[in-house]
Formats: C-alpha cells, sequence, structure tokens
C-alpha cells in the first residue's frame, strides 16, 4: 500500500510541476501576442515592413497555441474535471463563465479557475477583456 501511495503522490508532484510549467509558459506566450497585436493594429507587424518579425510573430503565435491546447487538456481536463468541448482554455473559461450549474464544484474549484484565469488573461489582453 505504501509503494502505491508513493507512485501515486510522485506521479501528482509531477503532474503539479508540469501544470505550473504549461501555466507560467502559456500566460508569457500570451502576453508576448498581445504586444504582437498591438504591432500589427499600428502597421508594424507586416510581411512588407518587416517580414523577419512577422516570420517569428507567426512562428511564436502557433507555439503558443500549442501550449494553450496542451494547457487545456493537461491541467484544466483534471481541474475542471470534465474532458474538453473546445481546443483552447479561453474557450473552456468563458463557457464556465456563464455555467447555471450550481454544484459544489462548480462554485468552489471551476469557477475559482475561470477566476483565476480572468485575473491573469483580462490585464494583459490589449482589448480589456480576455475571457467573455
Amino acid at each position: 500500500m505504501s509503494q502505491y501511495l508513493h507512485i501515486a503522490s510522485t506521479i501528482f508532484m509531477w503532474w503539479l510541476i508540469v501544470s505550473f510549467a504549461l501555466i507560467n509558459f502559456t500566460w508569457v506566450y500570451f502576453a508576448a501576442i498581445m504586444r504582437m497585436r498591438e504591432l500589427r493594429d499600428t502597421g508594424k507587424l507586416a510581411w512588407k515592413v518587416n517580414p523577419e518579425l512577422c516570420f517569428f510573430s507567426y512562428l511564436n503565435l502557433f507555439i503558443g497555441l500549442l501550449l494553450d491546447v496542451a494547457l487545456n487538456f493537461w491541467v484544466a481536463t483534471v481541474v475542471m474535471l470534465e474532458l474538453p468541448r473546445e481546443a483552447l482554455t479561453t474557450s473552456r473559461l468563458s463557457r464556465w463563465l456563464y455555467t447555471t450549474k450550481t454544484d459544489w464544484w462548480t462554485r468552489n474549484v471551476r469557477i475559482r479557475f475561470v477566476r483565476f484565469g480572468q485575473a491573469m488573461l483580462d490585464q494583459v489582453d490589449t482589448d480589456g477583456r480576455h475571457i467573455k
């Protein structure tokens, strides 16, 4: 029994470490993407103006989207206790923001996860509100 408890705690610890890293890296990429959106909106991110900047910007947008998908499947699936219906974490958080469910897990875990997402993303989003 002790051996199984040790294995379970090791798996959980690795899940926590990977989850923290995914949340952190995804948020850093999101912040960078928001800066790239500002550059695009001011005309500085255009293939004719700066092709190198465009190439690396869109490459990193793709990497950021892959991180977001990984975050949605690795972290949000465990926290939300449901298989994802959406590819991106933001879509899932937006759905849960307007849920009418009132069970304990929704009130105490899912909604707190949504609020955490809002606190991290809405402040960085150039529109001021990312989870809608």
